[in-house]
């Protein structure tokens, strides 16, 4: 709109809200993600469905989008393991105590019809047959003390900096160019592993 009023396209006497500008969000300091980690692997008080998610968040960069859309199909058990499949082929393998909260989703809370119908969500919602939704688990996981942007911030820019954007991609279901461009931003080790690669 300013632009307008310079080239006298529109009048100047019109007055124009002040433009906001959009400031970049800060991670979570790398020691502050830890002790949230610590936390969510520690303390049994938490619900189970928080400790999981906010650990997608924290550990494995997880949007909250793609974490509510999450079956009981996505959890791959064997009698030594538990996955979740997050990317589009391979499987992160969880460790303890997420592999065990991972295998016993979703959780039942109340005696009523709905919870008694089969439903495939691993975080499954209120409504029968309805996940989660993305904004009520981010409330949920602010309620606990995480702010799951920053937090996901600061979990992408740590696995870019220690590991190629290709197993990202792949295991996590990042998006391979994002990944690189947090790569490239925090001088990563795999920021010139492309260029340097001979056919």
């Amino acid at each position: 709109m300013s632009w307008a009023q310079r080239t006298r396209h529109l009048s100047k006497e019109i007055a124009l809200p002040k433009e906001r500008r959009a400031h970049a969000e800060l991670p979570t300091d790398a020691e502050d993600r830890w002790q949230i980690g610590w936390r969510l692997i520690h303390d049994e008080s938490l619900d189970p469905v928080d400790r999981l998610a906010g650990a997608l968040v924290a550990l494995y960069a997880q949007p909250l989008r793609r974490i509510v859309s999450l079956t009981t199909a996505d959890v791959i058990a064997t009698a030594t393991t538990t996955g979740l499949r997050l990317g589009p082929t391979d499987v992160l393998d969880l460790p303890d105590p997420f592999a065990a909260i991972a295998r016993n989703l979703p959780l039942k809370r109340r005696t009523g019809t709905a919870e008694q119908l089969p439903t495939t969500w691993l975080f499954a919602g209120g409504h029968a047959g309805k996940p989660l939704s993305a904004t009520s688990l981010g409330n949920r996981l602010r309620a606990i003390g995480i702010e799951p942007r920053k937090l996901r911030l600061s979990a992408t820019e740590q696995l870019a900096r220690e590991l190629p954007p290709s197993v990202l991609a792949g295991i996590l279901g990042l998006n391979a160019h994002t990944v690189a461009k947090h790569t490239f931003k925090t001088n990563g080790q795999w920021a010139n592993y492309a260029a340097d690669r001979r056919p």
